[in-house]
């Protein structure tokens, strides 16, 4: 029975000190396009959003990168700011290598914050995108917090 016990606090506990930050956003893309040969393109990329969070919050979000892409390989960095409702920021970067550029997997960092986002900074956030078209996304990402 203690043993029983034990374990039920330990998972509760678990539980309680663990944390989950989701981020939400729909996108317009504005790209500009060079073309390098068959196998090699470069694109330059300016991203401008809304968001939503976990926490009842939103704002704007806007992100400006790039794309190599060569041999159908595809290879996306971004440096993202976000503003909320009542003028905090976080800024991260995005990144992705994957085939495809219509949906996809990544990781995003959070590098820099302002007040309540300051606990992002460090975090490491799991985040996937799907294109409706060439230029309007929806994008989500999941941060695990300790």
């Amino acid at each position: 029975m203690k043993l029983l016990l034990s374990l039920f606090f330990f998972l509760i506990q678990g539980l309680i000190l663990s944390d989950e930050y989701i981020m939400e956003s729909s996108s317009k893309t504005n790209i500009k396009e060079l073309i390098i040969n068959n196998e090699f393109t470069y694109k330059s990329l300016e991203i401008d959003g809304r968001w939503k969070d976990s926490e009842g919050e939103y704002g704007l979000n806007k992100c400006f990168g790039h794309i190599k892409s060569e041999s159908n390989q595809i290879n996306l960095e971004a440096y993202c700011e976000k503003t909320d409702s009542k003028g905090d920021k976080a800024w991260f970067t995005i990144t992705r290598k994957t085939e495809m550029q219509e949906a996809g997997t990544g990781i995003s960092l959070y590098i820099a914050a302002t007040g309540k986002y300051k606990r992002l900074i460090g975090i490491r956030c799991p985040y996937a995108v799907k294109y409706y078209d060439k230029e309007f996304n929806f994008y989500m990402h999941k941060c695990k917090i300790n």
